[in-house]
């Protein structure tokens, strides 16, 4: 009877013992994990007009699908002084994410000929061995403003332009990574 009470005992203390270096075991692997995303997290925001168009290098994998071309967008922001921007881009755990808005003010002549060029984009969209071109499409009810629209929640993508003849403006979007809330 008493070997048999030191052989539960010695189970006992192997099993404690077991559990021991599974939690510790357990715990170092949470904590290296932990260590390694903050390792791939990384934030990069600007209101700065002077950086529009420079979407892609402020750290690895920052927008990577961007790195072509958006559709929308003009090349450059002709009127700095009544224009707005605004850029983020995000990377957490390798996923990358981003919203670029730029507001752009044009006088009369520059915003009809902008209208042109943007009901006249095409999208080259290529996939493998396999490529489609769309043009734009034009609404007047999806947005508050009518819109041209290249990408409407493709893989959870956006970019579209807002005209806002009023005031001669056009408000240019693109939202990467962005999960509809419904």
């Amino acid at each position: 009877m008493k070997n048999n009470s030191k052989i539960a005992i010695m189970i006992i203390a192997i099993i404690a013992a077991a559990s021991a270096v599974y939690a510790i075991l357990f715990f170092a692997v949470l904590f290296v994990l932990e260590k390694s995303a903050e390792k791939y997290s990384f934030t990069y925001e600007t209101t700065k007009l002077d950086e529009y168009g420079d979407w892609t290098d402020h750290f690895d994998y920052e927008m990577d699908s961007i790195n072509e071309k958006l559709y929308l967008f003009p090349e450059t922001i002709p009127n700095k002084d009544d224009s707005e921007y605004y850029y983020k881009a995000e990377v957490v755990d390798s996923i990358d994410s981003g919203i670029i808005f730029a507001k752009v003010k044009y006088d009369e002549d520059d915003y009809r000929n902008e209208v042109v060029r943007l009901s006249q984009t095409a999208c080259k969209i290529e996939v493998d061995d396999y490529s489609v071109i769309n043009r734009v499409d034009y609404s007047e009810s999806l947005f508050a403003y009518p819109a041209y629209i290249a990408i409407y929640d493709c893989i959870h993508s956006y970019e579209y332009a807002l005209l806002d003849k009023e005031h001669t403006s056009i408000t240019y979007v693109y939202m990467q990574g962005m999960i509809p809330l419904d």
